[in-house]
């Protein structure tokens, strides 16, 4: 797709919009509400008219194709299941839109729930089935007349956490199996992360950022991305001589400091304790050092979180596993950081 654009009156839903998607991979839309993600799924799927842009598919020009004449598959929101229709009926309805009759569709409905794994479920109504197996049906249904992509509008979001986790990995191990392209729209980063080959970041109708999930984490280029995806600290720098200063401290950084470059992304897992009498830490190597106060701790089952009071007012979150030995420091206690060269990044404001 290529310099995609859609207005609505003064509101600019896409801006120029261009993102190559490699056959069979998994590509995450992600961004807040307002970005732009479903409108640019929706118009892939030509359920949005395009304003300006091309979209091509397997050679194919589709951006004034209707949606029927595209053959992608869909998984909506909420399911759009048909209430009236049995599981087998709800399967095979893009198969009769097609002019497949009934009879022909029967091996393909049977496979189609055999890779979602509720074989035998063919005659059940809609409202005898649980949140996660109405999802199941939805991705059947849009699998079973295998589709060159398959467009995904936040298939999980309306799922408990412990089903949406489940459901992430059931996904991924569907795109693997068949090797379709998906296309997803998502604003949950864990569930970007955990799903996806490439990640496109969206704000205000852009593509912001976009790479392979552990580049987009560990690299963002900006304070925005930074901030939306994982989370992380935010501490303003100076830059003197090529060298980022916070609070008056050198901070060792994996790549020089540009005049531009005035924020030092912090992210709480590359965070590491140290005796507080100690200037650092060995084996840490070139590191900056960070002296706060404990405000706070609050245990979350698996993991420990300690909240530490800067001086500048700042605070981190020093997220630990919970584990027998570790020591959880009492709230008003001295504690001292680091962070490791390689793992101090600097991103423009």
């Amino acid at each position: 797709m290529a310099g995609l654009r859609k207005s609505y009156g003064a509101v600019r839903a896409l801006d120029r919009v261009d993102l190559d998607v490699a056959g069979g991979s998994f590509v995450t839309l992600l961004g807040p509400s307002g970005s732009g993600k479903t409108t640019l799924l929706m118009a892939l799927a030509g359920l949005v008219e395009l304003d300006a842009g091309t979209i091509t598919v397997g050679g194919r020009r589709l951006e004034h194709a209707p949606p029927h004449k595209r053959g992608l598959g869909v998984v909506f929101q909420n399911y759009a299941l048909f209430p009236h229709m049995n599981v087998r009926d709800n399967i095979f309805y893009p198969l009769r839109t097609r002019g497949m009759r009934a009879a022909q569709g029967i091996p393909a409905i049977e496979r189609a729930l055999e890779l979602v794994r509720l074989a035998g479920y063919g005659d059940r109504q809609v409202d005898q089935l649980s949140g996660g197996q109405k999802q199941r049906i939805a991705l059947a249904r849009a699998l079973v007349f295998a589709p060159p992509v398959l467009l995904l509008d936040e298939p999980l979001s309306a799922l408990d956490r412990n089903l949406r986790e489940e459901m992430q990995i059931e996904l991924r191990q569907l795109h693997l199996r068949l090797g379709t392209t998906m296309i997803m729209v998502t604003h949950d980063q864990e569930e970007a992360l955990a799903l996806s080959d490439h990640i496109a970041i969206m704000d205000r109708g852009r593509i912001v950022q976009q790479g392979a999930p552990r580049d987009v984490y560990a690299q963002p280029n900006s304070r925005f991305v930074a901030g939306f995806i994982g989370r992380s600290h935010l501490l303003p720098v100076t830059v003197q001589g090529g060298v980022a200063c916070w609070n008056g401290i050198a901070v060792p950084t994996r790549r020089p400091a540009e005049a531009d470059d005035v924020c030092l992304v912090v992210r709480p897992e590359l965070l590491v304790p140290l005796p507080a009498s100690a200037g650092s830490d060995p084996a840490l190597g070139e590191a900056v050092v960070f002296d706060g106060v404990v405000r706070a701790t609050s245990y979350r089952g698996d993991a420990t979180v300690t909240i530490v009071a800067l001086p500048d007012g700042s605070e981190f979150h020093l997220r630990q596993p919970s584990l027998d030995g570790i020591a959880v420091p009492a709230p008003g206690t001295a504690m001292r950081l680091g962070l490791r060269r390689q793992d101090a990044e600097l991103v423009k404001a």
